[in-house]
């Protein structure tokens, strides 16, 4: 198993400008360069130094943000973070970016609701609706008038004027009710037209998020530079081990790259970083459910 090696080094060029300059080598081995260290302790294209002292300095920042005591301890400091503990000893990952039902919703307010969806349910021909049937579908439109007509009357009300429909008449509690169905209906058709059915999730944890993903610690996305006209790509990096993850989810000191390869053709290679994202998190979710030593 290789480890990144670090070596100071001045640049051999023929142009003169750069004869006395230095660089920083970013090897993967001993006989291959995978990228240049930058002043600010990553990795990039070439960068020449003017000494031999700035290259020391941008070889040495590179060798602390890479160490592995450095991510190691960052790494026991998050997983802390992220676990409650409690009186009896049970442990739960923490709440940060799940939805509480409990907190932001009101059981007196929802039980009204549905008392008045039970109390409209009897049809003219003595037939009860289910209670989901407004779910087959309503008019956006139809929505937004019931709702702007119901908003009147609770306005009326509100203002201690006394309010009737084609029902009889009407309180404060039924108006504001049927403001929410209105509400609810066409904020569904909204959705609706958003979301597919495959993405429409109820949203129970962090874990369910479509968000940005975002590589863990000891892991490393980066895009390598191109030697002379051959093709290179995105690479999956661990900073533990010091080892390319394949597209077989194997590891190896290298990325399988060969003369000829095209990009991202190379099976430690991806033609995107998107798309090397999206393997690194099959792996980590593999890895997590077992399926992956």
């Amino acid at each position: 198993m290789n480890q990144e090696i670090t070596i100071v080094r001045k640049h051999a060029c023929p142009d003169p400008p750069y004869c006395n300059q230095w660089v920083v080598d970013i090897m993967g081995g001993l006989d291959w360069i995978f990228g240049y260290g930058q002043p600010d302790g990553t990795v990039g294209t070439i960068y020449r130094y003017d000494s031999k002292i700035e290259a020391d300095t941008a070889a040495e920042l590179y060798r602390k943000k890479n160490s592995l005591g450095e991510f190691a301890e960052d790494t026991e400091m998050e997983s802390k973070s992220k676990i409650r503990k409690f009186d009896t000893g049970a442990t739960r990952d923490t709440t940060k970016g799940k939805l509480d039902y409990v907190k932001a919703l009101c059981p007196l307010v929802l039980r009204r609701y549905v008392q008045y969806l039970d109390k409209h349910r009897l049809q003219p021909d003595g037939s009860y609706r289910d209670f989901d049937n407004w779910k087959k579908g309503i008019p956006r439109d139809t929505y937004h008038s019931s709702k702007g007509r119901h908003f009147f009357a609770d306005w009326l009300l509100e203002e201690g004027y006394e309010v009737s429909d084609n029902h009889g008449p009407v309180d404060e509690e039924d108006a504001l009710c049927a403001e929410i169905f209105n509400a609810m209906g066409k904020l569904r058709e909204i959705l609706k037209a958003k979301l597919s059915k495959e993405d429409f999730s109820l949203h129970l944890g962090e874990e369910e998020k479509q968000e940005k993903f975002v590589v863990p610690k000891g892991w490393r996305i980066k895009e390598h530079v191109p030697c002379g006209n051959t093709e290179t790509g995105w690479s999956i990096y661990n900073l533990y081990t010091h080892e390319f993850l394949h597209k077989d989810f194997t590891f190896h000191d290298h990325t399988g790259w060969s003369w000829g390869h095209k990009h991202g053709e190379a099976s430690g290679y991806w033609p995107t970083k998107e798309a090397a994202e999206d393997v690194l998190k099959q792996y980590l979710e593999k890895q997590q459910c077992g399926r992956i030593k």
